[in-house]
């Protein structure tokens, strides 16, 4: 209970609607998806390539062929 107590505290004092380290995280996915481009396949199917690398992303199913989502 002590746990939640605090997580709660801390989460009621911020002031954006993620963490600093959340914000990290997401900035460093932003820099490598510059090297992304995409292409619609068909329905919900995308083709994902990254640096010469080829990966189909199905965001119905939320499957990806790198295994990350």
């Amino acid at each position: 209970m002590v746990i939640t107590t605090k997580t709660y505290i801390i989460a009621d004092k911020l002031k954006t609607r993620f963490t600093k380290r959340a914000h990290l995280e997401i900035e460093k996915m932003i820099v490598g998806v510059r090297n992304c481009e995409r292409y619609m396949s068909r329905n919900n199917l995308y083709q994902i390539d990254v640096n010469g690398v080829s990966y189909y992303v199905d965001t119905e199913k939320r499957t990806c062929g790198r295994r990350k989502w």
